[in-house]
């Protein structure tokens, strides 16, 4: 029964943090504090390390391109 759980748990946990994920113009603090807390996460779920990290490295590219077009609109245009 606790491994069924467990496989559910992953299921809606994964796509939740990911939209709950800070947005860009957020504190750096903030930033910082969610990325500590899903990798923490996976101590807990050990199997949802990849998905973890994938999440991760999605949503810190996406601020890291939204940043780049924004700092180049304003020097550039």
């Amino acid at each position: 029964m606790h491994s069924c759980h467990v496989c559910r748990t992953s299921v809606v946990l994964l796509p939740l943090l990911a939209s709950m994920f800070p947005f860009y113009m957020s504190d750096v603090y903030v930033l910082q504090c969610y990325v500590d807390n899903l990798l923490q996460l996976t101590t807990y779920l050990p199997k949802s390390r990849g998905p973890v990290l994938r999440i991760i490295f999605v949503e810190l590219t996406k601020i890291d391109v939204s940043y780049s077009n924004s700092l180049f609109k304003h020097l550039y245009i």
